[in-house]
This record gives C-alpha cells, sequence and structure tokens, in this order.
C-alpha cells in the first residue's frame, strides 16, 4: 500500500516517521521545495522535530500535492485546519472514488463551520474516509475498504 502525506509540521512529520519505521511508502507533501530539498539530502525536516531522521528508501519528498494524491492508495491529511482546502481545492478535478482519505486535521473549517469529513463529503465524496484525531480514536466511513486500511493504521 502506498501512502501519501500532507503537512510538514510536527504532526505530519511524527506520522510520517512513524509510517515509514513501519516499513511502508510514503509520498510526503511538504510546505516548499526548499524544505523538501533538505529532508531529501538531509533526512530530516529542518523545522520540525529536526532530530527525527527518515530513511529515504521508503520516503519520497514533493512540494507538489497533486503527486502526493496520483502516487498514493491513502492519503493522510495533517495540515492545519486553515490550510486543508488548498490542499482538496487544487486537486477538484481528480477522481476521489479510487482513494481513502484519513484526515489528522484538528478543528473546524474556517468561514464554513464544518469539519473536514462533513465538508469533504459536500465536495468531493471520496470513496472511504477515516476520521483520527490527537486523543487516538478513529471513525471511518466508505466502501468496506476501512476494514482492510483501519488495521494497518493500528499498527502504525
Amino acid at each position: 500500500m502506498k501512502i501519501g502525506v500532507l503537512g510538514s509540521g510536527s504532526w505530519g512529520t511524527a506520522l510520517t516517521k512513524i509510517i515509514t519505521d513501519n516499513g511502508h511508502e510514503v509520498c510526503w507533501c511538504v510546505r516548499s521545495e526548499k524544505t523538501a530539498e533538505h529532508i531529501r539530502k538531509r533526512h530530516h525536516n529542518p523545522k520540525y522535530l529536526s532530530s527525527v531522521y527518515f530513511a529515504p528508501d521508503h520516503l519520497m519528498v514533493t512540494s507538489d500535492p497533486a503527486q502526493v494524491y496520483a502516487g498514493s492508495d491513502v492519503v493522510l491529511l495533517a495540515v492545519p485546519s486553515a490550510y486543508v482546502m488548498q490542499y482538496i481545492d487544487a486537486n477538484l478535478n481528480r477522481d476521489w472514488r479510487e482513494l481513502t482519505l484519513v484526515s489528522a486535521v484538528k478543528g473546524m473549517i474556517p468561514g464554513e463551520n464544518l469539519l473536514l469529513n462533513q465538508l469533504l463529503e459536500k465536495k468531493i465524496q471520496p470513496s472511504s474516509f477515516i476520521l483520527c484525531n490527537h486523543y487516538g480514536s478513529l471513525s471511518c466511513r466508505g466502501s468496506g475498504r476501512g476494514e482492510i486500511i483501519l488495521p494497518h493504521f493500528c499498527r502504525i
């Protein structure tokens, strides 16, 4: 299973580290090409959790969210709620039915008064959606793929 991660703050960095350490291939989208280049060369995020190093054989780093969507079976959203729609809106024309989204986004979407799962169901209707929070609880909605994906994420 190929996993994409959108977000390079502390939360995105920690989740990427856990997933790669468990042997999964990750396509990680970071905020800038400068940060992406640093991680490719030095194998750590210079701004967040800078003492955490990544094994490069499981990690592909980009600053283009479209690469993450195109190369992943599952995409983990780990960006601040104020910015998450920038990552969705720029890719509205893609076919979302073959992609499972996992949200690690905290809070409501500003200006919408909705949680991310509510907004995504209105805008894109992904094949399945897994909502997790920083307390460790998970909830699933979707096409039955959740039963396959959820155990993999529980082990990370």
